[in-house]
Order: C-alpha cells, then sequence, then structure tokens
C-alpha cells in the first residue's frame, strides 16, 4: 500500500544535484582541511596539498572549481614511471665511468712519468750526481782533448763516447753529449746498463744505492710500454660510460651527473699520489748529493698523479654545480600534457 504523499527518492536526489553549488563543495573541503591541519593532523597533508590542490577540482561547463594540479610537477611523474630504466642506466653508466676513468687516469699519471720526455731528463740528472761527471771529465781533460778518434771518459760507469767531431768543443759540450747518450742507454735497458749493476742489486731499497736503482728500473722504456698498452681498453671503456650518460640523461641534469662522476675519477690519482709523496717524504734522504736529487726526481714524479687527480675533482665538481644551477634557471623543455575533451551525453 502506498502513501498519498510519498515521493520517489530518485526524484528527491536529482532535486538535491540540482540545488548542489560545486563552490559550497569546494569551500567545504578547504574548512574541513583547514580544520585537520590546525587540530595537528599535518601528517600527509603537506605534500598531497602542494602537489595537487586544496581539493579535487570540479569541471563544468560553467568552469573549473578548485585547483587543478601543476602539469610539471603531473609530467615529472608520468615520465618517472613510464621510463624509469633511464635513472637506473645513467647512475651505473656514471659507477662505470668512475672505476674505469679512476683507473685510467692513474695508468696515464703513470705513463706520463715513465714517457721519455719526463724519464730522460732525470736519468740525466740522476747520472751526472752519481758519477761526478763534471769533476770526472775536468780530471781526463787533456787525455780526451789528444784523443783522435772517439774518446771515452777514463772511470764513466756507461759504454758511451765522446764523437770525434765534437772533442775539440771542450768539457761543457762533452757533458752534454755523454748525458743524452746515458739517458737514452738507461731509457732503453734500464739500470742494469752501469759497470757493475749487478752487485747493485743486493743493496737495500731504502739505502741510496738502492732507491736510485729502483727509480731508474722504473724510468725505462719497457714499462712505458706496459702502461701504454693498458690505457686503450681503460679509455674505451670510460668513454662508452660517458657517451651513455649523455645519450640516456635528459637536460642540464645529465651533465650534473657527468660532472660528478668525473670529481670521483680523480680521487685514486689523488690517494696515489698522495701515498707515494708520502712515502717519499718519509724515506728523506740521507743528506748525500745523490740522495738529495733522487728524492728532488722522485717527489715531482709523485706529484703527476697528485696534480692530475686534482685537475679532475675541481673540474668535475665545477661542471656540476653549473649544471645544477642551470637546471634550476633553464628547465628541460616538458611535452604539454593534452587536455581531454568534454563528452557530452
Amino acid at each position: 500500500m502506498t502513501r498519498p504523499n510519498a515521493r520517489d527518492p530518485r526524484d528527491q536526489r536529482a532535486e538535491r544535484v540540482e540545488e548542489l553549488d560545486p563552490s559550497d563543495v569546494t569551500d567545504d573541503l578547504d574548512d574541513d582541511l583547514d580544520d585537520d591541519l590546525d587540530g595537528g593532523d599535518r601528517d600527509g597533508f603537506d605534500e598531497d596539498y602542494e602537489e595537487w590542490g586544496a581539493a579535487a577540482p570540479v569541471v563544468t561547463d560553467e568552469g573549473v572549481y578548485g585547483t587543478l594540479p601543476d602539469r610539471r610537477a603531473v609530467f615529472r611523474e608520468y615520465q618517472r614511471q613510464e621510463r624509469p630504466w633511464r635513472d637506473t642506466l645513467v647512475r651505473l653508466a656514471g659507477m662505470a665511468l668512475a672505476v674505469f676513468g679512476g683507473l685510467w687516469l692513474v695508468l696515464f699519471s703513470a705513463s706520463e712519468a715513465t714517457s721519455e720526455a719526463v724519464a730522460r731528463p732525470a736519468l740525466e740528472s740522476l747520472v751526472d750526481t752519481m758519477t761526478g761527471l763534471p769533476g770526472l771529465l775536468e780530471l781526463h781533460q787533456n787525455e780526451i782533448s789528444a784523443a783522435t778518434g772517439d774518446a771515452e771518459v777514463p772511470g764513466y760507469p756507461l759504454p758511451v763516447t765522446i764523437p770525434s767531431d765534437a772533442v775539440a768543443d771542450g768539457p761543457d759540450e762533452w757533458r752534454d753529449v755523454i748525458l743524452e747518450q746515458s739517458s737514452a742507454l738507461l731509457y732503453a735497458e734500464g739500470p742494469d746498463a752501469l759497470a757493475g749493476g749487478e752487485d747493485a742489486e743486493g743493496s737495500g731499497t731504502f739505502s741510496t744505492s738502492g732507491g736510485t736503482r729502483l727509480l731508474m728500473s722504473n724510468l725505462t722504456e719497457s714499462r712505458h710500454d706496459s702502461i701504454a698498452f693498458l690505457l686503450w681498453p681503460l679509455g674505451i671503456a670510460a668513454v662508452v660510460a660517458l657517451i651513455a650518460i649523455v645519450a640516456v640523461g635528459s637536460g642540464f641534469v645529465r651533465f650534473g651527473a657527468l660532472g660528478l662522476a668525473t670529481a670521483a675519477v680523480g680521487i685514486p690519482a689523488v690517494l696515489v699520489g698522495g701515498l707515494a709523496w708520502g712515502i717519499v717524504a718519509f724515506v728523506g734522504s740521507d743528506g748525500s748529493a745523490l740522495a738529495e736529487q733522487g728524492h728532488a726526481i722522485a717527489s715531482e714524479l709523485a706529484w703527476l698523479p697528485l696534480g692530475n687527480g686534482l685537475t679532475f675533482v675541481v673540474v668535475g665538481l665545477g661542471v656540476a654545480i653549473v649544471a645544477r644551477v642551470a637546471a634550476v634557471f633553464f628547465p628541460a623543455p616538458r611535452r604539454p600534457i593534452v587536455q581531454a575533451e568534454a563528452i557530452e551525453g
């Protein structure tokens, strides 16, 4: 049995919807949110409020009631979820660049120290001090000047001679010629080319003669070639990692990652150079002319990896800072979010 004044519930809901003002809904939601925040229940609200707006927006034919989500924030989240492998690949490439580049820089510094341009002047200084060549030439000046052909230097520990066309030039020219030949011979054969080299093998490493022999044995062409052979594969691996960072990364962020990886490349060289320099400083010198010369040369060689590493660290950090600032002021262009068309019906 139906009551005469009863109304259909569907008609009542329709009337309530017609009387509903969207602005009242958003105002009520704002008031509720303010009450929650004022009451101390802020957990979870700050992030949602800033990112998505104070209340869910209502879109009608008359307009938009409420706050639409920030398009850039939506796109960043979409891009992160759409291609998460990009960030992972950039991180892996950065770690690969730090490892392979770090090993490459250490070996490059060692290759630089054993190169002919660096090693031969060092060997000339060692031989000159070790043999007392100026005094030796002065002592045998008359004998050398009287030679009719190539002249040997009595008492000199290396099989070198003064060419006949240089005999008449005097001690200063003789010294330059002998040191040039001596450094070439030591660079090619090592300290074994010295007369009595076999007897010097028993000298302690930290003795003057033992330390000089150790230094000479590392400043050789064979050592340089062995190190240079390893540079190529490490260099190729580092370049591939660098290209991956630039190609896969986006915007200025990629250069920030590249800068940090470059700074990390310099750390092993700094550690190796600092350790070598510390060992040289710890061993010190016994005060002899040969020990002082060897100490000076070893310190200069230890500075090569230290200087190279510091250069990479400073340049890498500089690039990372500049890239970070540039990313703030010049954000990468974003693909626009296309607004969906309203569906009538």
